[in-house]
């Protein structure tokens, strides 16, 4: 009968219930550390968070950047939530075309947290039509100063330099 219980118990605790998220918030774009090169723009996120027991956790919904056409009009993959620590998640965020190959239009590293309030994406310049090798980081504030914040405040909470892109020292608030 015990094992009946603590059996329904895990089985219950593993159908978690999904959580609702509905963000709209102020960010900017910033391709490698300079500050003159920040472009405002606005991250729309519509969907659920799936944190299943046992299971890789996910995001599925619609992931939308203002300025970046694909976000808007290509298919968004699941987020999957390849590493979480202290609160944070890493994951890919990618998008490919509707049109046969389906060939990817965006392909980026997001670091989250559970509420969506802090947001860095990782990718390269090239996906918006600038030099592959330059860094793009999208990162909710709405200056260069709380954008290097967020990502401050995201690398100490992740904890995890060797994973957290940009490095400690990359990008300052100076």
């Amino acid at each position: 009968m015990l094992v009946c219980v603590v059996g329904a118990g895990v089985y219950l605790y593993q159908l978690q219930l999904p959580k609702k998220i509905d963000v709209e918030t102020a960010a900017v774009i910033i391709t490698n550390d300079r500050a003159d090169s920040i472009e405002p723009t606005v991250v729309r996120i519509h969907g659920k968070l799936h944190k299943p027991l046992f299971k890789q956790h996910y995001f599925e919904g619609s992931f939308i950047i203002d300025g970046i056409e694909a976000t808007k009009k290509d298919w968004q993959n699941k987020i999957p939530i390849v590493k979480h620590n202290n609160g944070i998640n890493m994951g890919s965020l990618f998008y490919s075309s509707p049109i046969k190959p389906h060939d990817f239009t965006f392909v980026s590293t997001i670091y989250f947290d559970d509420e969506f309030e802090n947001i860095n994406i990782w990718t390269a310049a090239s996906w918006l039509g600038g030099d592959e090798k330059d860094s793009l980081f999208i990162v909710t504030g709405t200056n260069y100063e709380q954008a290097v914040e967020t990502q401050n405040q995201l690398r100490k909470q992740f904890d995890n330099d060797d994973w957290f892109v940009p490095k400690a020292g990359e990008m300052s608030s100076s």
